[in-house]
């Protein structure tokens, strides 16, 4: 037994490591799966019938890379999403909480699936709206 724990965990993979070919080596050496923080970049990701495209500013500071029509848009999409929250508490206000909760986070995220592409930014912050009406000061685990 001693001697098969001695080939998988010493041997093997020290043979395995000789037999490597040493220009994967170097190349894997400065590989870097991170883009520098001081780069700027559009990356764009296609599977055959959909895409979506990613951008990074650097020169921007973080809170200014939302493009500034997307402002006005965000009010309507949180005040929306908050009546939505809102009203689905006040049909199911003899349901259990979590069930109520369940029910506007699923509502929450098939809205989000409904967003158009340059509004994806703002799916996280629908899904956070949605719920807050359902908080209360009387809420608790007991």
């Amino acid at each position: 037994m001693r001697a098969v724990s001695l080939f998988l965990f010493w041997l093997l993979p020290a043979a395995l490591a000789a037999a490597v070919d040493p220009d994967l080596v170097a190349a894997l050496r400065g590989f870097r799966s991170e883009v520098p923080p001081d780069w700027s970049y559009v990356q764009v990701t296609s599977d055959g019938q959909r895409s979506l495209e990613e951008r990074h500013d650097a020169t921007r500071p973080d809170f200014s890379r939302w493009p500034l029509p997307i402002y006005p848009v965000l009010v309507g999409a949180v005040g929306l999403s908050m009546a939505i929250g809102l009203l689905m508490g006040e049909a199911f206000a003899g349901a259990p909480t979590v069930f109520v909760f369940g029910l506007v986070a699923a509502t929450m995220q098939v809205l989000m699936l409904l967003l158009p592409g340059k509004l994806r930014p703002l799916a996280n912050a629908l899904a956070i709206t949605g719920v807050l009406p359902l908080l209360s000061a009387t809420s608790s685990w007991t």
